[in-house]
């Protein structure tokens, strides 16, 4: 195997620095490899013909020359013949893509024309074909791929312009795609053009995306286009989208867009700049743009489904799913009792990529008879599956860095992974793209045409690798590196999209909001994706600005866009405990009228900033009307109702929220453990009663690993011991760990002992740590300011009547104004109740603070 790198002369200084990168010992270069005493053409054919990679260096000198020309024919008769494997077009210095031929538009490629990125992608698509020998999954959705193919039986005057299939994680859309167009147009060749957008991105993004499709460009160029295309009205914005997608496509490709829920709005129905574009393509003989959703749209307009077909993908039916799960288990070699196969196909029927995690999964189990492994390992989500796939098969420093480092950048040039890892690591490159080449062959990286990114599904996962040492630090390293390459990078330097979208990144991981000179290159849908990471990292501030700037620039996000800017806006002023931050975001809210969403979203956050004041009562008054304003599937309003419930003595009604959320977070280790609190809360006999559900719950957060559920499970196991009365194991159990038990400060661990020593009747001990936090959180500038006030001071009067009934009612009548106004009534009533149970005599004034 072979590769053949054709250019010109004048590009022998990128050219020989790529043959050095790749080695001589798979390259054909014509310094290196032909003698210069012999007839040069014979040596070229002769080359030609050996070589299964053609690479051409497109430089406007180049594909003017004739000796390049030559070498073009004699590899486009060797490609006819399949002696050519593959074929990569690179441009670089004014070479254009529209005077590349015709045979090898589908293979350019806009990579940054440095030496080491064209090498890292030579060598990424050459490990690639080798590795392509594996059979690829049977496809079953005969009768979706029919009822679209009938859809497209027609005239090229009634062609649908765009197909728009929606349907969850691992459906197997963008295969209905690829079966298609292998069935009905085969001019049309199996590699794509794709592109990923994330919510909430506008025409403005997409525009931005494809315009790094065409070829190379400038900072300072790139910038200028997007100005000038912002600046423009809405119509005639989407009439230039049109045409630039058309031009790119030119007579023999299709623009893929994996769209997230970026084309759906609030309430379901197709944002207006995606109607308007669909509307703005032209028929023909097939359609040129293909979207892919997560949710079913609930509505389309009669001109827009004239020219869009659609497809809804549902879970396979288990026949379908048997036969796909056979093959995968025959093609892995993996041995299975039919007992085993029957419950495992029985979680994971239904979803395609669920199907081959499992799969995998199991081809990593040293005994597949094992039910508690199998049941500890296979699970009947996506998310987990792929989270527990990668623990399997990604434990090295390599992979594991490579997941986080894509996560946290967003998106990432291929060629920047393989030269900022190569920088960190202490290993060769062959390492780093062998890992790089497993990941991706197990669906855990998703390439597009420009970039790299972790799927939705794996994020978590992948972004908890760098909370943990040495994968940190290396991370760290990463971003130093990443910025050193991309500050060398001049404004007026040819490079492609992916490096200028790093650039921007990297100024908005800093919190600058602009560059100087090229400020048009960050758009608002980047700020707003760097402001929720920022947020994450507990960064309130910079994501507070992000936001700011984010919701200035909303005419280019879309309004679901510019509303869930003013969200995460006002929790980082709630954050921040900034009450004047806080009331210029809500007044902005008053800009959207009767928009439902914006109501929605502006009461949620007053019920946020009432929840950190310690005002339960307030806020859950406002999340219950949050609620009413369609926010059943608003995950952020359930986990918020199911702890005010929890908090205010409504275990049953925090239980119906929490199962909710559950439903829409699986993997959310937060909300795992809200539920287990919730569970504790029914007290001791239905926790001994419901054990096995409870410590499943617990083993689902120690499953998540160490960065991701490591203290949740810690505390929900302590508690559950606790709470079923085993107090001795659940002190052993919080004495036993050094990283979040006994020693440690934060308030939860506090908390968590205070209730230790309650269990043990320390009461003095409990009041003693009790009164210290009480203290600490009314003073808080914390991120949670006193949203455990209400919590601490019920526990404070609890640890005070252990001591004596009057210490109870003097701790009750200090802090009853920091508690919920029925958890107030029911710890008023226990106090009476204990009054009469030790028949101790209430004074007139105890009394008095009783009956108020």
């Amino acid at each position: 195997m072979k590769i053949f790198l054709s250019h010109s002369s004048s590009d022998k200084d990128i050219v020989s620095n790529v043959y050095r990168e790749l080695g001589p010992g798979i390259c054909h270069y014509d310094v290196a490899t032909f003698d210069p005493c012999g007839f040069l053409p014979d040596q070229i054919y002769s080359a030609l013909n050996e070589s299964t990679h053609f690479i051409l260096f497109a430089s406007e000198r180049a594909l003017a020359s004739e000796w390049v020309g030559g070498e073009l024919k004699v590899a486009f008769i060797n490609w006819m013949r399949n002696r050519i494997a593959t074929a990569m077009v690179f441009l670089l210095r004014g070479g254009q893509r529209s005077a590349v031929p015709d045979w090898l538009q589908n293979y350019v490629i806009t990579e940054h024309p440095s030496p080491a990125h064209i090498a890292c992608r030579i060598l990424s698509e050459y490990d690639n074909w080798q590795n392509k020998e594996a059979p690829s999954a049977p496809f079953y959705r005969a009768d979706e791929l029919k009822a679209i193919e009938k859809a497209l039986t027609v005239e090229a005057a009634k062609m649908p312009a765009c197909l728009l299939i929606s349907g969850p994680d691992g459906m197997g859309r963008k295969d209905l795609i690829n079966q298609l167009f292998s069935r009905q147009f085969r001019n049309i060749p199996s590699r794509k053009m794709l592109i990923y957008t994330e919510s909430f991105e506008s025409d403005v993004d997409l525009f931005k995306s494809i315009k790094g499709l065409v070829g190379l460009t400038t900072a300072r160029d790139l910038a200028a286009s997007m100005e000038d295309y912002g600046k423009k009205p809405l119509n005639q914005r989407i009439c230039e989208l049109a045409d630039l997608i058309i031009s790119t496509c030119g007579s023999g490709q299709v623009l893929v867009v994996e769209a997230a829920d970026s084309i759906l709005n609030d309430s379901g129905e197709l944002n207006t700049w995606v109607q308007k574009l669909i509307e703005a393509m032209p028929s023909g003989s097939y359609p040129l743009i293909n979207i892919v959703t997560g949710r079913k749209p609930n509505f389309i307009n009669s001109s827009v489904s004239e020219k869009t077909a659609t497809c809804h993908l549902e879970p396979m039916p288990e026949d379908e799913s048997s036969l796909l799960f056979a093959w995968w288990i025959s093609n892995l070699g993996v041995v299975l009792p039919s007992y085993t196969a029957e419950i495992v196909l029985e979680q994971v029927s239904g979803n395609p990529a669920l199907i081959a995690s499992a799969a995998r999964l199991l081809k990593t189990l040293p005994d597949t008879s094992d039910m508690k492994s199998i049941r500890k390992y296979v699970f009947s989500d996506l998310e987990r599956n792929a989270s527990k796939l990668v623990r399997s098969i990604a434990d090295d420093s390599i992979s594991k860095l490579i997941l986080t480092f894509v996560a946290d950048c967003g998106h990432i040039a291929a060629s920047d992974i393989f030269e900022t890892l190569s920088q960190v690591m202490q290993c060769q490159r062959e390492e780093i793209r062998n890992a790089y080449i497993l990941l991706q062959s197990y669906g855990l990286l998703q390439t597009d045409a420009t970039s790299v990114k972790v799927p939705n599904f794996l994020s978590r996962t992948a972004r908890a690798f760098g909370k943990t040492p040495p994968t940190d630090s290396d991370l760290r390293r990463c971003w130093i590196a990443l910025t050193a390459s991309v500050e060398r990078i001049s404004f007026d330097t040819e490079t492609n999209i992916a490096l200028l979208n790093e650039a921007c990144m990297l100024k908005l991981k800093e919190g600058t909001n602009f560059i100087p000179g090229i400020e048009s290159l960050i758009l608002p849908s980047q700020c707003l994706r760097t402001a929720k990471r920022l947020y994450d990292s507990n960064a309130y501030d910079k994501a507070y600005q992000l936001c700011v700037r984010a919701y200035q620039s909303r005419l280019a996000l879309t309004d679901d866009g510019a509303i869930e800017a003013l969200r995460y806006r006002g929790m980082s002023a709630a954050r921040l405990n900034k009450q004047d931050l806080m009331a210029e975001t809500l007044a902005l809210f008053s800009e959207y009228g009767g928009n439902k969403r914006a109501k929605r979203i502006s009461e949620f956050v007053r019920g946020f900033n009432s929840r950190l004041a310690g005002q339960f009562d307030d806020a859950l008054k406002h999340m219950e009307y949050a609620l009413e304003l369609r926010g059943d599937d608003d995950i952020h309003i359930l986990r918020e109702l199911a702890y005010l419930y929890l908090a205010t003595n409504h275990p049953d009604k925090a239980k119906t929220f929490i199962t909710k959320a559950k439903s829409r977070a699986k993997n959310n280790s937060y909300i795992t453990e809200l539920q287990v609190l919730i569970e504790l809360a029914f007290g001791k006999g239905y926790v001994i009663h419901n054990a096995t559900s409870i410590q499943g719950l617990i083993d689902e957060l120690e499953n998540m690993g160490v960065s991701i559920g490591g203290v949740s499970a810690f505390r929900s196991k302590v508690r559950y011991l606790f709470t079923r009365g085993d107090v001795s194991e659940a002190r052993t159990a919080f004495n036993s760990s050094p990283k979040w038990g006994q020693g440690i400060s934060s308030v939860g661990s506090r908390l968590l002992e205070a209730q230790i020593l309650m269990a043990e009747k320390r009461f003095q001990d409990a009041f003693n740590i009790l009164v210290g936090l009480r203290k600490r959180v009314l003073s808080s500038a914390e991120s949670q300011r006193r949203s455990t006030l209400p919590l601490i001071v019920e526990l404070l009067i609890q640890a005070a009547s252990g001591i004596s009934i009057s210490s109870g009612v003097s701790e009750f009548a200090q802090n009853r104004k920091y508690m919920p106004k029925k958890v107030e009534m029911k710890t008023k009533e226990e106090l009476k109740e204990q009054a009469a149970f030790s028949r101790y005599q209430l004074s007139a004034n105890e009394r008095t603070v009783l009956e108020q």
